[in-house]
């Protein structure tokens, strides 16, 4: 499950960005479409 929110996505937000339970996807404000999903595990893939 994700869960959106809206904010610009810079080096400094995504490094920022932590989960505890299930995967999130953090989308950007100012490109629509494009966002970050960010796993439990740390890891971070960026979305289109």
């Amino acid at each position: 499950m994700t869960k959106l929110r809206d904010r610009r996505i810079s080096r400094r937000t995504v490094d920022g960005l932590s989960v505890e339970e299930k995967d999130a996807v953090f989308w950007n404000r100012e490109l629509p479409g494009f966002g970050v999903r960010v796993y439990p595990s740390g890891s971070k893939v960026y979305v289109l």
